[in-house]
């Protein structure tokens, strides 16, 4: 559902229980910037691998089981997933190096955390 304005200007829309409201400043890629997020990460509790590759302007993750998505980014920590309506929440360590991801579901639950091998 798109919500308008008086204007009839679109301003947020809803999807499931999703709430999100528009961008209002335009988002420019910085791959060198972005490299910070890219590695293997794992999760042993799953049994599952993901790969995130910086690469062509955009970022990716893997893994065997659901094939390659683009991450569309929210913020720092916070990024979308365009394949099935996931979200990842990155963690640093206290130098500010990321040091794992938690994939979020779209009713704000972290399902699993996944801990970066490199």
């Amino acid at each position: 559902t798109f919500n308008t304005n008086a204007t009839g200007e679109v301003y947020q829309f809803f999807y499931n229980d999703i709430e999100a409201k528009r961008k209002s400043d335009p988002f420019y890629f910085d791959a060198k910037e972005f490299q910070k997020f890219a590695g293997v990460y794992y999760n042993t509790e799953v049994d599952l691998l993901f790969e995130l590759v910086v690469e062509d302007d955009r970022m990716y993750y893997s893994n065997i089981k659901n094939g390659t998505y683009e991450l569309l980014y929210e913020n720092d920590q916070l990024f979308f997933s365009d394949g099935i309506l996931s979200k990842i929440t990155f963690d640093y360590d206290q130098e500010g190096k990321v040091q794992g991801f938690h994939k979020v579901n779209y009713r704000k639950e972290r399902l699993y955390y996944f801990d970066k091998a490199n």
